[in-house]
């Protein structure tokens, strides 16, 4: 065998290594990527009657396309004081379709301040782009309500 051949087998192998790489790299995103499509539109967020929520600190928490490079996590605490959220504080953002500290902020202040007004779950009107993100929050904001309350800490026994 010429030496010339001997290279054209050694890249041709090569060559077919990457592209069976490649296919089954490309395979595994695209699943995952359906996988993180299906899981944010499986969301459904419940309402919850704040007024019949005892007093308390509430913690919840929702993860959205764990396997995918663009998940979601929101970790997030809510106060309640005679059956109205007078708190909501966003423990934690991770966001991984790259957006900025600032958007996050702003994202998160959005829904926040929603919630907070109409002091419901229900009826928000998602931001065009924003849209994965403002459903996880609002899930995790539900998940925490539908929690039992956090003890209470500082209690004189």
């Amino acid at each position: 065998m010429t030496k010339k051949k001997k290279i054209w087998i050694i890249v041709g192998s090569v060559g077919l290594v990457l592209l069976i790489g490649g296919g089954i790299f490309l395979g595994i995103f695209l699943k995952n990527m359906s996988d993180y499509r299906n899981d944010v539109d499986a969301i459904i967020i419940e309402d919850i009657n704040f007024a019949d929520l005892k007093d308390g600190v509430y913690k919840g928490s929702y993860n959205v396309g764990k396997n995918f490079p663009a998940h979601i996590y929101v970790d997030v605490k809510v106060t309640v004081s005679s059956g109205v959220v007078t708190k909501i504080e966003i423990l934690k953002f991770d966001n991984g379709s790259g957006a900025t500290a600032e958007e996050k902020e702003r994202l998160s202040k959005l829904v926040v301040d929603v919630v907070m007004d109409t002091q419901s779950l229900k009826g928000f009107s998602y931001t065009t782009g924003a849209t994965n993100g403002q459903k996880t929050i609002l899930k995790a904001i539900e998940l925490a309500l539908k929690s039992p309350p956090l003890p209470a800490t500082g209690a004189t026994k």
